[in-house]
């Protein structure tokens, strides 16, 4: 074999070589999408549980907050009436007919 010869060897040699290396990177680029994409689903699953965990507890501050109202308008009511009621007998007494 002459030295062209072997020299057009080598290069189909590094050629098929480059070849299945494009091959092999274009593979992980595609695997390396597919992992970007899933991370995406999964950033936006969490966001979307994110900002329902924020509306659920801002629906709970409000409802504490409501109750909170409720609570001392009650005591509020409790205590303007409380010396108004005559108290309340322990026993009851059967009414005879």
């Amino acid at each position: 074999m002459s030295s062209r010869e072997i020299l057009l060897q080598r290069f189909q040699e590094l050629h098929n070589y480059l070849n299945l290396l494009g091959e092999h990177v274009n593979q992980i680029n595609t695997k390396l999408n597919d992992v970007e994409k899933n991370l995406d689903e999964i950033r936006e699953q969490h966001n979307t549980t994110i900002k329902s965990s924020q509306t659920e507890l801002e629906q709970i501050h409000e409802i504490m907050v409501l109750k909170s109202d409720v609570e001392t308008l009650l005591q509020d009511i409790n205590n303007i009436i409380r010396g108004t009621l005559v108290p309340l007998p322990t026993t009851v007494e059967k009414e005879k007919y």
